[in-house]
């Protein structure tokens, strides 16, 4: 039996370990591990099962990795849901990084997004606004679905609130690398998925874009001219 997650009160997750943070611009380290499978099913698999989470589940799995990646006091910042009010206003998560005196604050934006689903250079202006506004010294945009290969990268790492960019092809590799939803042999971690989602209090995509279908043919329906007799 998974032991619990280690949470603090208002969902946060309490630091499991220390150590430098990640430098997430330069090349990821992808050991054997990695390689074999991330030339597997299991990228793809996970990447999918990440779609399929509560909102706030997932964001709990971001944090998991944030932690292990050398950030510490990483919470969630009240939002829940896939698609609502986000009360922290243009962010999702709060983290520190370093400590002592040169402790700084790092905000992240999460995108739960899928294959056909970019993120653009707007965003990330956005997001770096939105550090600036709430003090923090850098900022985090990760997605589970692609970048727009018109960002201007290295212009977002300039030193005024620099914003790192991760995409959801890195995103898996960093999860498999740390086995987060994964497990040794490369399963799904569905012990750890069934955890989040049954604490989970926020909705999903699919919720979202179901509801949102089921409108939109409703409308269409209603809209049919009827035929003369």
């Amino acid at each position: 039996m998974r032991a619990p997650i280690d949470s603090g009160p208002n969902g946060d997750i309490k630091n499991q370990g220390s150590g430098p943070a990640a430098k997430l611009i330069q090349p990821l380290l992808v050991t054997s591990f990695n390689t074999y499978f991330m030339n597997s099913k299991t990228p793809n698999k996970l990447q999918q099962r990440l779609l399929e989470l509560p909102f706030d589940a997932y964001l709990q799995i971001i944090a998991l990795l944030l932690i292990k990646l050398g950030y510490r006091d990483v919470r969630l910042a009240g939002r829940t849901d896939w698609k609502g009010r986000n009360r922290a206003g243009g962010y999702d998560l709060v983290a520190t990084l370093g400590c002592g005196l040169s402790s700084r604050k790092v905000v992240a934006q999460v995108k739960q997004f899928d294959t056909e689903s970019r993120v653009f250079q707007r965003q990330a202006d956005e997001l770096r606004g939105v550090a600036i506004r709430s003090g923090a010294a850098e900022a985090l945009l990760i997605t589970s679905g692609p970048l727009s290969g018109s960002i201007d990268q290295e212009g977002l790492l300039l030193p005024l609130a620099p914003v790192h960019l991760i995409s959801g092809d890195q995103l898996v590799e960093l999860l498999i690398s740390h086995q987060i939803g994964v497990t040794a042999n490369g399963a799904l971690d569905e012990a750890l998925f069934a955890q989040l989602e049954q604490e989970a209090v926020g909705n999903r995509q699919s919720d979202c874009l179901g509801a949102k279908s089921e409108l939109l043919l409703t409308v269409a329906v209603t809209r049919v001219p009827r035929s003369r007799s």
